[in-house]
């Protein structure tokens, strides 16, 4: 999902911004696939500057919710 976010049904844009932040945001994710999130998200942002105000809005929301991780993100 953090690859292929506003490829498709771009007007649902902001739901799944919201669907992806709170997927990343809970215990499981952050507890088991911390390191795999950093850096699928490290490598979206360099390889497609495209979206990178999508990239900016999730870690924005994440960091509403979890300043901390939103740190480790940038």
């Amino acid at each position: 999902m953090i690859i292929r976010i506003g490829d498709e049904k771009r007007e649902q844009k902001d739901d799944h911004i919201k669907k992806l932040k709170a997927v990343i945001l809970q215990e499981e994710t952050l507890k088991n696939h911390k390191e795999t999130v950093l850096d699928t998200l490290t490598k979206c942002v360099l390889n497609m500057p495209h979206k990178s105000l999508i990239y900016a809005t999730i870690v924005a929301s994440i960091a509403v919710e979890n300043e901390q991780f939103a740190n480790e993100i940038v």
